[in-house]
């Protein structure tokens, strides 16, 4: 519920991150990210733990943050 408002309300006031979104091919990113911060499977010692953040939305937050 608080999501579909927090939308609306963004295109009302044309929120920058939509059009940040409009504007960067996050995915194409993705590949290059993964290779780099994602440990394969046979390589971890354990499956213990929290599940990781997806790379898009860390990339994301990691940009928009600088």
């Amino acid at each position: 519920m608080i999501w579909r408002i927090r939308v609306g309300k963004s295109r009302e006031i044309k929120d920058p991150l939509e059009a940040t979104n409009r504007l960067v091919s996050w995915e194409s990113f993705c590949a290059e990210i993964e290779a780099v911060v994602l440990t394969p499977d046979e390589l971890k010692k354990s499956s213990a733990g929290r599940k990781p953040v997806d790379v898009i939305l860390m990339f994301k937050m990691l940009v928009l943050s600088a």
